[in-house]
């Protein structure tokens, strides 16, 4: 078996994960969700399928690599050969995954490159040449109420008094004008995606292009380097985010308003979304999704672990960081958000336009509202840029040691295939460098990722809890981690009774049901990007293509089945090589 590398220090393994899986999604996707399915009622699905899913799939995941000491495209068929499709189909979701999760890091060195030039109260300004009639802000309020104490609301280029302020809120909700945009919002539309008029604006963003292409250089250096430095990158990307993040949510808790998002959020949700399995489902996703199960990530960093490391310690505290970030990240997002509606005068769920850009208006307005405004906005999206680039590795890194597991003579080339897979990123990521980028962003949000992730989360769990046998995997946990030593670790331990009752009975029942539930609501999707009246609805077409990109990962597993028969029947029965351990056997069926 080739030489793989390993980690420097057990801590840079830890860090590494934690960065993988507390990233963008924590910040960026799990406030756009919980925005659109009740607020605080999303807490609950969140936690409950974080416990009876989560955290026992990511356990397995660490404990898999651990054990066979491969990456996700070929560990698999050390169990069954004929499941070895389910570790590529992993790798594809990750790989096409990482295409657009890519472009939210450009995002971020845009703003930064905004502060630095010294740009950074444009977002919080109507004046700007990209700015539209209905632009609001709070600033522009503040600045007309310093003029004339009688005039307190800024409109189109004009100060108004609160009276007008009222008749054009009535306007709004009666329906005979279009609502406000935060000047936030505009400028994440009009001036960061110069948004165009829909999927076929194939003019160049220039500045997210030349974005994009630096992203991924940085991206393929680092992977470059190799797995050791991407554990002492990500000892300072991983841990530096929760101290500003911390500062970020006692500011924005103090902001006039904040009061009406945390009542959204925590204290006064929308119960009635409990009842939709929808919101369960959108639950499980984030989960799946922010963890990175069923991505092939962390399963791809534990094969560089000892097989004596307890992943399972290791798992637990992934699981609380990234629930903790989810959450207090959460709230000062929805903190922040409370201003914005009181400031525009509008019920919370109408401040922005689409839960994706959420982050990008609630964040800068909190920033310029802090004391030493430029220094607390470069903190925050040089920390949204380090959690960004450190799950960015860790999805990359998976294809390439797919790859070179695959094809074990890549290892020698390791540098060049990992260049020519940040290469291949970028060349298809190119549509969302365009003014129709948004829309290619957002289509590839709401289909990438989806309910592929359920099916191989599930092909996993079966394939352990059922074929293989836990009990059989009982013996390999212990022959890695030791034999528990009391009947608290026989019962809630790395190999106790209730892990591996999950693995057999919970988790194959619960993924089963969101499965077919997800394959079953995409059947009546219809994508589109913003709200009422401004909503764009995608042509038919997209549709058709965000079918293949959420199909194209769970294709490998028929066709690595297919495959591995093939080659039993031509060699006459001759197995595979076996991972060293005094348990596991090959079988191909």
């Amino acid at each position: 078996m080739t030489e793989r590398g390993a980690w420097g220090h057990k801590l840079h393994f830890l860090v590494t994960c934690i960065g993988f899986a507390t990233g963008l999604g924590n910040l960026w996707r799990f406030p756009a969700l919980a925005y659109e399915n009740g607020g605080g009622a999303f807490l609950v699905p969140y936690c409950i399928v974080s416990v009876v899913i989560g955290f026992p799939l990511l356990y397995l995941e660490l404990s898999i690599g651990q054990f066979a000491r491969v990456g996700p495209a070929r560990c698999f068929r050390y169990f069954k050969p004929a499941f070895q499709g389910v570790g590529w189909a992993s790798i594809v979701v990750a790989y096409i995954v990482g295409i657009y999760y890519n472009m939210i890091n450009v995002y971020s060195g845009v703003y930064l490159k905004q502060i630095v030039t010294g740009g950074a109260e444009q977002w919080m300004l109507c004046g700007n040449e990209w700015n539209t009639e209905y632009c609001q802000s709070g600033m522009e309020d503040e600045n007309c109420k310093a003029k004339d104490g009688n005039l307190s609301f800024y409109f189109n280029g004009q100060c108004h008094t609160e009276e007008f302020r009222r008749l054009r809120t009535e306007m709004v909700l009666n329906g005979t004008r279009l609502p406000p945009v935060s000047s936030a919002e505009e400028f994440f539309e009009l001036y960061v995606h110069e948004k165009g008029n829909g999927l076929t604006d194939d003019r160049i963003n220039w500045q997210l292009l030349i974005g994009f292409a630096l992203i991924w250089v940085v991206t393929a250096v680092t992977l470059v380097k190799g797995v050791k430095w991407i554990g002492r990158i990500s000892t300072f990307t991983a841990t530096l985010p929760y101290l500003i993040i911390t500062c970020i949510f006692f500011r924005a808790i103090t902001l006039d308003g904040a009061e009406i998002g945390l009542d959204f959020f925590l204290f006064n949700p929308d119960w009635s979304y409990l009842y939709k399995l929808d919101t369960w489902m959108q639950a499980a996703i984030q989960i799946c999704y922010t963890l990175g199960i069923g991505f092939g990530g962390l399963l791809s960093l534990s094969s560089y672990n000892e097989e004596q490391h307890n992943c399972f310690k290791d798992a637990i505290i992934v699981v609380s960081m990234d629930s903790f970030m989810s959450i207090f990240g959460g709230s000062a997002a929805f903190a922040t958000m409370g201003f914005l509606a009181k400031q525009s005068g509008l019920p919370l769920s109408q401040v922005v336009q689409s839960g994706t850009t959420l982050t990008f208006v609630a964040y800068p307005e909190a920033m310029m509202r802090m004391p030493w405004p430029t220094l607390w906005a470069i903190a925050f999206f040089l920390m949204f840029l380090l959690l960004g680039v450190s799950s960015q590795f860790g999805m990359t890194e998976v294809m390439i040691s797919g790859l070179a597991d695959q094809f074990p003579s890549l290892h020698r080339h390791k540098g060049k295939l990992s260049i020519l897979v940040c290469l291949s990123s970028f060349i298809l990521g190119l549509p969302m460098c365009t003014k129709g980028g948004i829309y290619w962003f957002t289509l590839m949000n709401e289909y990438c990722g989806t309910f592929a992730l359920f099916a191989i989360a599930l092909f996993e769990v079966v394939l352990i809890g059922q074929l293989y046998g836990v009990k059989e995997y009982q013996k390999d946990l212990r022959w890695m981690m030791g034999e528990p030593t009391s009947i608290f670790g026989k019962l809630i331990g790395a190999s106790g009774i209730a892990i591996l009752f999950n693995w057999a009975f919970i988790a194959p029942i619960v993924l089963l049901i969101l499965f077919s539930y997800a394959l079953y609501s995409y059947f009546d999707f219809t994508v589109s990007y913003g709200k009422s009246p401004r909503t764009y609805y995608y042509p038919e077409w997209a549709a058709y293509l965000g079918w293949v990109m959420a199909i194209i990962p769970l294709v490998q597993i028929p066709l690595f089945a297919l495959i591995n028969v093939f080659l039993y029947n031509r060699r006459k029965g001759v197995g595979f090589e076996a991972v060293q351990s005094p348990t596991i056997s090959i079988f191909l069926l």
